[in-house]
């Protein structure tokens, strides 16, 4: 997990809820600006923190980051890179990393953007406005804006991070085929409200003509 803003709140929010190790793996781990007074705070809060500066597409840097975590219970993988291809073989790499260590974990998170299920590119799960990254960038929530896009608060990301790992149940079958249609339990798509309602020949929404998203069009008001 990475040491930015969304990586700060997600880490704080696992400490308050009695994780006792956290390891950051990041080609900058331990250079931020803010990264001293993050691992400061977690440890007040009782947490072992480890920074591990690589790469989550090197294997023997994966393997290191593994290795800080004897009793390893969970990975998020939260890497923003632009190009798909690093993180899917950072994903593998991580996932191959557990199984060479025969470690059995609870949860592995992965955040994306919305790209990978609605076709957006260039954009992170879903805009969190006031968390660092996008709440310092005005470019971007100009954009936003204008495409009427609702976003979301830090409070609604940690519940969807919570509602994640205590939905990873090793009893419960996670997927359901019914006919041609595929379930995927453990997918989560959250910040998809409008500013306008879809119904408007203002909104910009770029996924209001998608099949998968017509109960939105239930709502004769902005959602």
């Amino acid at each position: 997990m990475l040491i930015g803003g969304l990586g700060r709140a997600v880490a704080r929010h696992l400490a308050e809820h009695g994780a006792c190790r956290l390891v950051f793996l990041s080609r900058s781990a331990g250079t931020g600006p803010e990264d001293a007074d993050t691992v400061k705070e977690l440890e007040s809060m009782g947490c072992d923190v480890r920074l591990v500066r690589g790469s989550g597409k090197n294997r023997g840097d994966a393997n290191r980051a593994i290795g800080e975590v004897p009793n390893l219970k969970g990975i998020i993988q939260r890497s923003m890179k632009t190009a798909a291809a690093p993180k899917f073989q950072g994903t593998w790499l991580l996932h191959d990393a557990t199984l060479e260590a025969g470690i059995v974990l609870d949860f592995f998170m992965l955040f994306s953007s919305m790209s990978g299920v609605i076709g957006q590119a260039g954009q992170d799960p879903p805009p969190a406005y006031n968390v660092r990254y996008v709440s310092q960038d005005q470019a971007l929530l100009q954009r936003m804006k204008l495409a009427s896009a609702h976003g979301i608060k830090e409070p609604d990301l940690l519940e969807a991070v919570s509602a994640a790992i205590l939905c990873c149940s090793k009893s419960e079958d996670t997927t359901v085929t019914q006919g041609d249609t595929f379930v995927g339990k453990l997918t989560i798509i959250f910040g998809l409200g409008t500013a306008i309602p879809l119904s408007s020949p203002e909104s910009r929404a770029f996924w209001r003509k998608d099949r998968r998203m017509a109960v939105y069009h239930n709502s004769t008001k902005a959602i």
